[in-house]
């Protein structure tokens, strides 16, 4: 299988961390802006989700500058995401980094509306008062991790199974509001086969010269 290196042709400059996330996943990609926020690279990866059950939406896993928890420190986080229309409960309900080990931290008894997130940091302090801020009692890997939400029974799971190398301050995981199309069909682009890994950190820097690169339109993927 060779890998096909892809450069579209945008009207607007890309955010390094975009391109850096797209070099290592071309297919279902979309990005999602919430309020003022930098665009954001949302990957879409293979997962098992059931009818009627919340899901992590998405999470964090090298919290820099973002958002800080009640001790003042950058925590990775945890976001669930309740996609029904009715209110559901999340008690007795699992975090976990290990498949093995299905109901590592449990959730406390307590209520998600429809359409509503819940942020649960991912510390390793583990705190599980409803009343207070939530933590859990792992925190997650920058690369090849695993992060799911299972049923208090264990027979209901929503996973992220060895996840790519995640990036400063750059969440990871579905889109569940409005989002724009990054790579369209029929777009713009230009790719080349690399031979070696001499373009690895240079290819997707905002500068960079692809005026040699085979032009074409999208798709492009592997052969």
């Amino acid at each position: 299988m060779k890998l096909v290196c892809l450069r579209q042709m945008l009207s607007f400059k890309s955010d390094i961390s975009v391109w850096s996330s797209i070099r290592r996943r071309l297919s279902d990609g979309v990005i999602e802006r919430r309020g003022g926020d930098a665009w954001r690279l949302e990957m879409l990866e293979g997962r098992m989700m059931l009818s009627g059950t919340p899901m992590i939406s998405e999470f964090l896993a090298d919290n820099v500058s973002g958002v800080t928890d009640e001790n003042g420190d950058h925590s990775d986080w945890i976001e669930i995401y309740n996609p029904t229309r009715n209110v559901m409960s999340l008690e007795g309900w699992h975090l976990t980094d290990d498949p093995d080990e299905l109901d590592k931290w449990t959730l406390p008894k307590m209520m998600l509306g429809s359409g509503e997130h819940l942020m649960v940091f991912a510390s390793g302090k583990d705190r599980g008062d409803a009343g207070g801020e939530l933590h859990t009692n792992f925190e997650l890997p920058y690369e090849d991790g695993y992060l799911a939400i299972v049923s208090p029974d264990g027979s209901q799971v929503f996973g992220y199974d060895s996840f790519p190398e995640q990036f400063p301050d750059v969440s990871y995981g579905v889109v569940t509001g409005e989002s724009e199309v990054l790579l369209a069909e029929g777009a713009a682009a230009r790719a080349i086969v690399p031979t070696d890994d001499s373009l690895d950190r240079v290819w997707n820097t905002k500068n960079f010269d692809d005026s040699s690169w085979v032009s074409g339109s999208t798709g492009i993927g592997y052969e």
